[in-house]
């Protein structure tokens, strides 16, 4: 909704054309902005960098965050749960953090490739340690370069991993990235 709303403001800005709107997102942000790439027409270009797209997520994962959003509902746990909603596995390391799973109910990156028909760029680090990039941006890349006429790049930035984009590689991915928009929001 938030991305919609921003889309909806700039659209209104004199100085932006509205057929030439493009999304970048990155980590999480890679997931919702491919959602957006097949669910609204006004984006015409998309960069998913280091994308979490849900690949991975089971049956149980899903059954989980239903109970979740049921519980959140009714105002018997909080909105974004203290104790269940801390990372685990590779993402432990990151105590601060908090996941409300049920927020992503209903959205599926992956699924929602097949409906993409915009110019799609996939970032991917090479070593990525938070994610399955084989379940992820790489499953996105294949469904959306499948289709006839898509128009879809995957890029492996070397010797990095998960935050390598924000670091050592941020300027060959921002470099490669605005010349994605250039090519094809022009």
């Amino acid at each position: 909704q938030d991305i919609r709303a921003a889309i909806g403001f700039v659209a209104g800005e004199p100085n932006v054309d509205p057929a030439r709107i493009g999304l970048l997102g990155t980590s999480y942000g890679g997931g919702l902005v491919t959602w957006m790439a097949a669910t609204d027409p006004r984006v015409k270009c998309v960069v998913a960098q280091v994308p979490g797209m849900g690949g991975g997520r089971g049956p149980e994962a899903e059954k989980r965050a239903y109970e979740l959003l049921t519980r959140q509902a009714r105002g018997e746990t909080e909105p974004v749960p203290f104790e269940t909603g801390k990372p685990t596995g590779a993402m432990a390391r990151y105590a601060q953090m908090r996941y409300n799973t049920a927020k992503g109910v209903g959205m599926s990156p992956v699924e929602a490739a097949a409906k993409i028909n915009v110019p799609t760029l996939i970032v991917i680090a090479e070593k990525e340690e938070l994610l399955d990039n084989r379940l992820n941006g790489v499953k996105v890349y294949e469904i959306v370069h499948a289709k006839k006429d898509s128009v879809a790049e995957l890029y492996t930035i070397k010797g990095i991993g998960h935050y390598g984009v924000y670091k050592e590689a941020f300027e060959e991915a921002t470099k490669l990235e605005l010349e994605w928009f250039g090519k094809h929001l022009k």
